[in-house]
């Protein structure tokens, strides 16, 4: 069986009266690679921020390594490293 290293499960995000995000899920297991492919605006910064804990949920959980608490996702946040955004450190001719 497969560990799971992400679940998040009917997130919701909202910023005044507009959704964000509506009620996403996803399970990713270990050793899956995967993709959030969208138009700008679709939500994909705005999910990967929630998962990093840059930005709270309205709704929903989520889950990293097992753990759910506020206390067990800080700790499971530590295993982990994300980019958001081009990174300033690459030449934009190459991109």
């Amino acid at each position: 069986m497969s560990e799971t290293i992400l679940k998040a499960t009917n997130v919701s995000k909202k910023y005044g009266k507009n959704n964000a995000l509506d009620k996403v899920s996803i399970d990713i297991k270990r050793g899956m690679i995967y993709g959030l492919i969208g138009e700008n605006g679709a939500g994909k910064s705005t999910f990967m921020r929630t998962i990093m804990g840059l930005s709270t949920i309205d709704e929903g959980e989520i889950e990293l390594f097992g753990e759910n608490s506020k206390k067990g996702l800080q700790y499971a946040r530590k295993k982990m490293g994300q980019s958001i955004e081009t990174p300033a450190l690459y030449d934009r001719s190459f991109l």
